[in-house]
């Protein structure tokens, strides 16, 4: 079943721009030991009130006439009882109402717009404990459903109307013949008033007006973390900025409201929350205000969770719901049949953006024309790469004398040459032109366009996908796919260059820490190379580093094999003591752009062309036989080896792999050995470093 908040976003929308906001809450009752947020909305409407002694009796038995005088308040707005409802004159037929005691006017309402009927044509008993049945019975005329034919199959017809509603949503354990208590009350009532009623509204917008709302919003961006770039949110490290949904599911950009993080957060997580605001963005609230956004009245996170590639492939299945990946949703607000036929799901891909993004970090003019240049002024070409370096980068390998006119320098093998403009004084050819920097401010999100054909499959071995349930119904609407990429960091300065794969050329460059999120302990040192996970975020123009291999591992290999794709060493100690065995393991992570070659039909962050196979990127190749390399392993992945980072001859001829049995003869060490032209034989040892063996 749909919750229905699902119908509240249809018909309830946010009429203004709210600059700033007071988030305040309703007194708070000591006794409320649930659905705090749905008293303290009746509360604030004056639809239900607490007690003299300041408690609001949440245990107690509500009576029929009672429960007569909250519909009443609930259905039309009049919460002055002393005005409305303390009429001296009865219009029922009831003969057993007290005048001082029974709410005339608030009954005799009820009966006559058909929410109650009586037990009898001339009894009400308003003094009787309410059941459920009853209670939800007239929760259900109060919305515009009743009829002789629902009466007629009471209290079954209504009461399965009433489930179909929502409004026994959150009410456990509560049989149809129990006496109601007033916390359970409220709940019906909160229910029944943010359900869609016979006239497709709610009772809470007919009888309280358009300031009272509820809806769901997205945290879209906080100090120093979006989810939506180019849209002016004036959030600060103390203003988080929100949006609602459209009904396709996509954020409505279009207005934008500010809370004050820290009052957000205490009603969202409690008092003396220390949540972070830039740690929820992406993340969705339902909210109720009573009075156009002026203040909040409850604050609730709707439901999220992470899952890893161990439990997520990226085929829509989470746990045990089958999705359909989409960019919009086909029917409003996801509710009902589907185009599929199956739950929807809008996926994003944090590494790909739904704007047009610049390359460059800059702009120089040069002999007549603008050039995109790089954060060390490099002139970049169509593709965002390198086309053409500044003298200043490269001028210790210039083949040839420099040019003053036009200082930039092709690279060929290696080496600097120098670049001539073309004669007819036009630009330098395949230069990106300034177009490509100076781009569209139109606000944008990620994209979702890559969740079809090779997109639809989690091609990498390390990715997170973070998954929320708007609703609250327990059915997933929004998800954001991460996938990380295993490779070499170089930081050079304040540059930090993020290759995929341990040998790769294709690289991601961010200039400044603070577009570096570091998720480990490791601090990321200047003019050092690390080995990390990474994965580039498309809208904030950052590199979120996951993992840092901090273990390089060494060893002497005795065997490549590239078609089945392993290495074998061959384990070597002092004296052979202990081994015996060789150790093969498998290179490159299937599913693991960066260590195996995956993008070709699945590319994820790369661009799809395939020509990084496993081989290239991890550095292995058969001249590593016989020879000693440096190594990193996966652990975490079937103890694959990722990365080959070096390879040198042995420092001797030979090399103990084990020692045959018997230990010693004569005196003497008999040992199996490999040369280093990888040649297996069997030596006898008589003196180590000129120790007798």
């Amino acid at each position: 079943m749909r919750n229905f908040k699902r119908f509240l976003a249809m018909a309830l929308t946010m009429l203004m721009l709210v600059s700033s906001l007071s988030l305040i809450t309703s007194a708070k009752f000591e006794d409320v030991t649930d659905f705090q947020n749905e008293i303290a909305v009746l509360s604030n409407l004056g639809v239900i009130k607490g007690k003299a002694d300041g408690t609001y009796g949440f245990d107690e038995a509500v009576t029929r006439r009672q429960t007569a005088l909250f519909f009443a308040r609930a259905t039309t707005g009049k919460v002055d009882d002393a005005i409305h409802w303390q009429s001296e004159v009865n219009t029922t037929p009831f003969k057993d109402l007290d005048a001082e005691n029974d709410f005339y006017g608030a009954i005799s309402y009820c009966h006559n717009v058909g929410i109650v009927l009586g037990r009898s044509a001339t009894e009400f008993a308003p003094n009787d404990n309410i059941t459920f049945q009853e209670a939800v019975t007239m929760a259900v005329r109060a919305l515009g459903y009743g009829g002789a034919s629902m009466d007629a199959g009471y209290p079954w017809t209504y009461y399965s109307k009433a489930v179909s509603l929502g409004l026994d949503k959150g009410i456990e354990d509560v049989a149809l013949t129990d006496v109601v208590s007033r916390g359970v009350m409220a709940k019906l009532i909160y229910n029944a008033m943010f359900a869609t009623n016979s006239k497709g509204s709610t009772i809470a917008a007919d009888a309280f007006g358009s300031a009272v709302k509820t809806t769901n919003l997205v945290l879209v961006a906080t100090k120093g973390k979006t989810l939506v770039a180019n849209l002016s949110t004036n959030a600060s490290d103390k203003v988080a900025a929100f949006v609602e949904f459209n009904s396709d599911g996509t954020l409505n950009l279009d207005k934008v409201y500010h809370f004050n993080w820290a009052d957000f957060a205490e009603m969202a997580y409690g008092e003396g929350a220390e949540e972070k605001a830039a740690d929820h963005v992406g993340y969705s609230y339902n909210v109720v205000t009573v009075d156009n956004f002026k203040s909040l009245v409850t604050v609730s996170e709707n439901p999220s969770k992470t899952f890893t590639s161990a439990d997520y492939v990226g085929d829509g299945k989470f746990e045990d719901n089958e999705y359909t990946l989409v960019q919009k949703w086909s029917s409003v607000f996801n509710i009902g049949t589907t185009a599929s036929g199956k739950e929807e799901l809008i996926q994003y891909n944090t590494s790909y953006s739904a704007g047009v993004t610049k390359i460059g970090a800059g702009k120089a003019y040069y002999a007549g024309h603008w050039y995109v240049v790089d954060a060390k002024s490099n002139i970049l070409d169509v593709n965002g790469k390198v086309l053409l370096y500044f003298y200043d980068n490269v001028k210790d390998k210039i083949v040839s004398g420099a040019t003053t006119t036009f200082p930039f320098y092709y690279e060929l093998g290696g080496k600097y040459y120098p670049a001539y403009l073309p004669v007819d004084g036009s630009r330098y050819s395949g230069a990106a032109t300034l177009d490509q920097y100076e781009v569209d401010n139109t606000p944008y999100t990620y994209a979702v366009d890559k969740n079809a054909d090779k997109y639809t499959k989690n091609v990498s071995a390390y990715a997170d996908t973070i998954v929320f349930d708007d609703n609250n119904d327990g059915v997933f609407d929004r998800a954001y796919f991460t996938a990380y990429v295993f490779g070499k960091l170089k930081v050079q300065d304040d540059d930090y260059y993020f290759y995929v794969g341990a040998n790769g050329d294709k690289y991601t460059n961010v200039r400044g820490a603070d577009k570096v999120i570091n998720l480990t302990d490791v601090e990321l040192k200047k003019d050092t190379t690390y080995y990390v996970l990474w994965a580039y975020d498309a809208v904030n123009e950052t590199v979120t580093v996951k993992k840092v291999y901090d273990e390089i591992k060494s060893g002497y290999v005795t065997a490549v094999d590239i078609v089945n794709k392993t290495i074998t060493f061959g384990n070597v100690s002092w004296l052979g003591l202990g081994v015996g065995t060789t150790e093969t393991l498998n290179y490159g992570v299937a599913k693991l752009p960066g260590a195996t070659n995956t993008n070709k039909d699945y590319s994820i962050n790369d661009d799809g062309t395939g020509e990084n196979s496993a081989e290239s990127l991890i550095g292995v190749d058969y001249s590593l036989l016989n020879k000693y390399v440096s190594y990193i392993v996966d652990e975490e992945n079937d103890g694959r080896i990722i990365a080959v980072l070096g390879a040198k001859d042995a420092k001797t001829p030979l090399v103990v792999t084990s020692v045959v049995t018997p230990y010693n003869i004569g005196g003497n060490i008999r040992a199996s050995v490999i040369d280093n032209t990888g040649k297996a034989q069997i030596i006898t040892i008589s003196r180590l470093n000129d120790i007798p063996a």
